[in-house]
């Protein structure tokens, strides 16, 4: 799939580089949505793009979208795993703090654990399990 510059009118691009952040991630489904749109707006009336081309981004997105919730799933799964072992995690405070996990609570977007009957830990603050 290649994506066709376009040209913009307004004011030149800066000379000297910018800082950005850039998303561990990389590009999420959002990003690819917003890119699609943007295409679709910027694409030459004279010469619209193929529907076969059309029809093969949005299975690219489908795509996206079905990796990003199985992504999710598999991160819950392996929540669940720490069930019942001792774990270390960062606190609040930045220190070490280590127990046993008690529940995992999946019912939200992310997974969280409950350590030594405190609720709502982030697993990937979890630096050790035994």
């Amino acid at each position: 799939m290649a994506i066709e510059p376009t040209t913009t009118m307004g004011s030149p691009l800066p000379t000297s580089p910018t800082p950005t952040t850039v998303s561990k991630a990389g590009m999420g489904k959002d990003d690819f949505l917003k890119l699609l749109v943007g295409q679709l707006k910027n694409q030459d009336p004279q010469n619209p793009q193929g529907s076969d081309q059309f029809m093969g981004q949005m299975a690219q997105f489908s795509m996206v979208e079905q990796l990003t919730n199985l992504a999710a799933t598999m991160t819950k799964s392996q929540t669940v795993g720490l069930l019942g072992h001792t774990v270390s995690y960062i606190g609040p405070d930045k220190t070490k703090v280590t127990g046993t996990v008690d529940s995992v609570n999946t019912s939200s977007a992310t997974a969280t654990i409950t350590v030594d009957g405190k609720a709502g830990i982030d697993p990937t603050k979890v630096t050790e399990v035994r």
